[in-house]
């Protein structure tokens, strides 16, 4: 990669621009090239969608290892498995189920009422269509988690407990935010008459660019990135000092979105911090725990609890 350094004082590896842009396209254009390749290949968007999205992970950790942008803090045995559980179970097979189920009860309805509109082109086109027009809706979902107070930010909170970005860190969803985010596609996909194959490649596009925007590396899009939501952008969504309610760069796939509604804040060098305040480092980790926020006075008594635990610990309590 060209114009690699490494900084003495964090221990980063420091790319120049041209690298940082290189890091970034391998990322997204290489899965996406996968995807496209294999389709043409075997004809099958299962295989496709597997293989591509098998690649794309596999070439984050790489990246992560290779120039990290921060240094790489060892997790914990039992955190990592949780949060492989929740990217494979919750965001994968729960995510397809949740789009393939969707799917199928919209195409059954539009049957038995006998609506015979499809969207026209090609399967590709198709599967951009939806992307686009569900990426839109996801926006205001998105934007809708973070001004709520109550079980929107309490499922979304768990995504935004991570206090370092990895691969592996964002992974970490609630299930209910599993069928948040995928209920346009599914919906959508079934309303427009698609295919499953077209459903498939769109959830496919759209999970390698929404994958890497929390991968630890060094990486850009260059001007792209002003287009596309990447890893550079979307570290301010997770800034810690943002006030509840208020948040920039929700898009998770194109940043038009932000831009047209006045919170696009272009991508720079992150100097922040990740988290949600009053928890920092105490927000609850277990999978029951977690998925119990939703109930009842669950989330207040972790906040409570979060507070209690940090003004033991600094004698008085701070953010």
């Amino acid at each position: 990669m060209p114009g690699t350094t490494r900084g003495s004082s964090t221990g980063a590896a420091r790319l120049s621009p041209a690298g940082r842009v290189a890091v970034g396209l391998t990322l997204v254009v290489g899965p996406i090239s996968v995807l496209v390749g294999v389709m043409s290949m075997s004809g099958s968007a299962v295989w496709a969608a597997s293989t591509a999205l098998t690649a794309s992970p596999l070439l984050q950790l790489y990246a992560e290892r290779k120039w990290p942008l921060h240094p790489l803090t060892p997790k914990r045995p039992n955190q990592l498995r949780i949060e492989i559980f929740q990217g494979i179970v919750y965001g994968t097979l729960l995510g397809i189920a949740v789009m393939f189920g969707l799917w199928w009860l919209t195409t059954t309805a539009r049957e038995v009422l006998g609506v015979d509109i499809v969207l026209g082109g090609g399967l590709w086109i198709q599967a951009i269509v939806l992307v686009i027009l569900a990426d839109f809706l996801d926006y205001f979902r998105h934007r809708h988690e973070h001004e709520s107070s109550g079980i929107f930010w309490h499922v979304h909170s768990v995504h935004h407990s991570i206090r370092g970005f990895s691969l592996f860190a964002g992974l970490a969803i609630h299930p209910l935010e599993t069928f948040f985010t995928y209920f346009w596609y599914g919906i959508l996909a079934g309303a427009m008459g698609l295919s499953f194959d077209a459903m498939l490649l769109g959830f496919a596009l759209a999970l390698i660019i929404m994958g890497a925007q929390h991968t630890n590396a060094n990486s850009s899009l260059g001007w792209l990135s002003r287009i596309f939501a990447h890893t550079d952008g979307h570290r301010w969504h997770h800034d810690l000092a943002l006030e509840s309610g208020r948040n920039v760069n929700y898009a998770n796939v194109l940043t038009l979105w932000d831009q047209l509604w006045g919170t696009y804040y272009a991508p720079r060098e992150f100097d922040g911090e990740y988290g949600i305040k009053p928890f920092w480092d105490h927000y609850p980790k277990g999978l029951k725990e977690q998925l119990l926020l939703v109930v009842g006075n669950r989330y207040a008594e972790a906040e409570s609890t979060a507070r209690e635990v940090r003004t033991d610990a600094n004698g008085s309590e701070s953010g």
